[in-house]
């Protein structure tokens, strides 16, 4: 759905007036979760990045053979790009394709870093120690940090729909009211009317409409 400025200042000058208050994409709690989210993928894509290098650089010396660690090294680097993809996507405001752009490839890392940290010997729950502090538990946080933030937006986004359609009924109904061609309105005509339409002026116009109708019934009488 098309949104036009001026009807949205008047889905929020009507949400402040009715008291609707809800979290908001734009708002404090999003921006903060936003910055912490930002924090951790920079930590996370270095683990990556030292992970991948890490792999290579046995290869090279020889301590490993390339068909042993390929799939690792492909799917953390894959997994990786569309991370980025997704916080490229989140600051440009697309939430719900940011949301399954990084959640579904970040759920798809935990396992690959758990097969090459695995230890039945020593660790906790039969994986390194540093399993957890270098991947599961920077993952985890970004997974609810991202879900957290695609909630946020999208129920935003559905309260914000439901009134921007009641504003735009009733200004149907005014736009009626005030234009004498409003059996003949075409939808070029109606979405000019909602690109241009400025709340504040509008209301002002109803009044002088108003008050010139009221003026003119006292002459008459």
């Amino acid at each position: 759905m098309k949104k036009y400025d001026g009807v949205l200042k008047r889905v929020r000058a009507l949400e402040q007036k009715k008291g609707i208050v809800y979290a908001k994409p734009d708002g404090k709690l999003c921006r903060s979760l936003r910055v912490i989210y930002t924090v951790v993928f920079a930590y996370t894509m270095a683990i990556n990045l030292l992970y991948i290098a890490g792999m290579l650089i046995t290869v090279d010396a020889g301590t490993t053979l390339m068909p042993d660690v390929l799939n690792s090294v492909l799917t953390v680097s894959a997994c990786s790009i569309f991370v980025i993809a997704g916080l490229v996507l989140m600051y440009c405001k697309f939430y719900l394709t940011a949301g399954i752009t990084s959640v579904i490839p970040l759920v798809f890392l935990v396992p690959v870093f758990a097969v090459r940290l695995k230890d039945d010997l020593d660790g906790l729950f039969g994986y390194k120690y540093s399993f957890y502090w270098r991947h599961f538990v920077p993952i985890v946080i970004m997974i609810l940090l991202m879900v957290w933030m695609t909630v946020i937006a999208q129920r935003a986004k559905i309260k914000t729909d439901r009134l921007y359609k009641k504003v735009t009924e009733n200004l149907f109904n005014m736009y009626k009211v005030t234009d004498d061609e409003s059996e003949n309105i075409s939808e070029e005509q109606w979405n000019d009317f909602l690109q241009n339409y400025n709340p504040d002026e509008y209301k002002g116009q109803i009044v002088r409409e108003i008050t010139e109708e009221k003026a003119e019934n006292n002459e008459v009488q």
